[in-house]
């Protein structure tokens, strides 16, 4: 038996459980949160009735563990459970019947994660018309179809999430009974789909908004959204080997996607982020393996975008640097995330044209080298973070201009020097972050001044971490 808390609240944890109600028998019967972890690696045939009756004040309850067969009768006595959470380790088996969530009436959200429920009844949820989210992961086989019939008439349902891992085939669902006035009411609506096999006309047109699509290698389905139901796609995720920018503007424009992220290999006309389709696009993250270079002159023509996230090696020293070649402006974006790139050198005034960024990341780059003056015109930033690069030396200029950081994160750089008043400007730095896990010189000791570095240490500074495998001295105000 374990206890954490969940919202406050205790939360009763059981783990290798062979028999739930022998196993539970010392439980008081007032908790309210229960999690119970079968025995691994076994089946546990059926969850029979009454399996927790004496637990009549429960309102959370996880059951990891495959049971062949639910029965009716199982969730007796749980009138107050308001949330359910059935997860298998993995792909499991299941039959259940209409009856089996009958007795609970305050249930507002079911989670289902790694069963089979191809042998499920149709109208499996038929008493749960109080429903207000229903998920489920990993379902092991391809069911999306099927569940939509399964779910179509729960008339307060608020928000679906379906998410898997296998080779999917979306059908129009034929739905004996449905009511295709039920699912434009949902709030929230989550697909995310590894690979599809076959889409098929109108599969998805019980959806009218959605708030999360993803799906990968599928031209098909690409090229079919904007004819279908669906109206809005809020947050877009979409997988390729080469991608054809101008398809997905065109899917960004249809339905006023303001979320886009990309996984791909090539991309042909990558400067086809200028298109007018997609400058409707407020975040724009992009993951790319070995392209061809990336140029981000877009960004001055993607009027609306705050976010922008660069991830691969397709982006390297000389195209990160022509970033503000232009004596243009640009406004809007706020947060810049560059990682993973070939980035191995940060130039003088580099980033002049970000006049309104607050939040620069650039990590996993192999950033070596920092010119003086290479933040300068970022008056407005609040967070500079540079973790996981080769930068050894800091000279004195390198954060001139930085008035208005916060946050200053060097973590896991072989930073050795930092030359004296380099952070004179950081009038304002409220966090600072070292770490350093490379050898060193026999003999050799860090030893660092803040005095010196800061020339007056900032009297918001609250939070110094450093974290050196090697003998280090650190000076403050002038005493160790």
């Amino acid at each position: 038996l374990r206890m954490t808390e969940r919202h406050a609240v205790a939360v009763h944890h059981f783990d290798h459980v062979t028999d739930i109600k022998v196993d539970t028998a010392g439980l008081p019967s007032d908790i309210q949160n229960l999690c119970i972890t079968m025995e691994r690696g076994k089946p546990h045939g059926s969850l029979v009735n009454g399996s927790f009756s004496h637990f009549t004040s429960l309102e959370y309850l996880q059951i990891f563990g495959c049971f062949a067969h639910i029965h009716p009768g199982a969730f007796r006595g749980l009138s107050n459970l308001r949330r359910l959470d059935l997860q298998a380790e993995k792909c499991c088996e299941i039959v259940m019947s209409r009856q089996v969530f009958k007795d609970l009436p305050q249930l507002k959200e079911l989670n289902i994660a790694l069963l089979n429920l191809s042998a499920v009844a149709t109208d499996i949820f038929y008493d749960l018309a109080q429903m207000e989210k229903i998920s489920f992961y990993n379902l092991c086989s391809s069911v999306f179809s099927k569940l939509i019939c399964v779910i179509i008439n729960l008339t307060s349902l608020n928000e679906f999430v379906f998410r898997t891992n296998e080779e999917e085939t979306l059908e129009y669902p034929n739905c004996t009974h449905k009511n295709e006035s039920v699912f434009p009411r949902i709030l929230v609506a989550k697909l995310f789909f590894s690979r599809i096999k076959h889409f098929h006309q109108g599969a998805l047109d019980l959806f009218q908004n959605l708030s999360n699509l993803e799906f990968s290698y599928n031209d098909k389905l690409l090229s079919c959204l904007p004819r279908s139901g669906v109206k809005s796609v809020d947050v877009f995720r979409y997988c390729t080997d080469m991608l054809v920018v101008e398809d997905v503007c065109m899917v960004v424009s249809k339905l006023s996607t303001k979320n886009l992220t990309l996984y791909f290999q090539t991309a042909s006309n990558f400067s086809q982020f200028k298109n007018d389709n997609c400058t409707v696009l407020k975040q724009l993250i992009i993951k790319a393996g070995k392209t061809q270079p990336m140029n981000l002159s877009f960004i001055y023509f993607m009027t609306n975008l705050t976010t922008l996230e660069i991830d691969g090696e397709g982006l390297d020293t000389s195209h990160f640097r022509a970033i503000c070649t232009s004596p243009l402006k640009v406004t809007q974006l706020t947060e810049l995330t560059v990682k993973s790139a070939s980035v191995s050198k940060i130039f003088s005034h580099q980033f002049s044209c970000l006049v309104n960024l607050k939040m620069l990341n650039i990590t996993c780059c192999s950033v070596s080298e920092i010119e003086p003056f290479a933040f300068m015109e970022l008056v407005s930033l609040r967070i500079l973070n540079l973790q996981y690069n080769n930068i050894s030396v800091i000279s004195a200029y390198v954060f001139d201009g930085l008035y208005n950081i916060l946050v200053l994160d060097l973590k896991n750089n072989p930073l050795f020097r930092i030359e004296e008043m380099a952070f004179r400007h950081l009038l304002n730095l409220q966090e600072l972050y070292f770490s350093h896990f490379r050898s060193s010189p026999t003999g050799f000791v860090f030893r660092w001044n803040l005095t010196d570095i800061f020339g007056s240490i900032p009297k918001q500074l609250a939070y110094l971490y450093y974290e050196y495998i090697v003998p280090m001295e650190l000076i403050i105000a002038g005493y160790f």
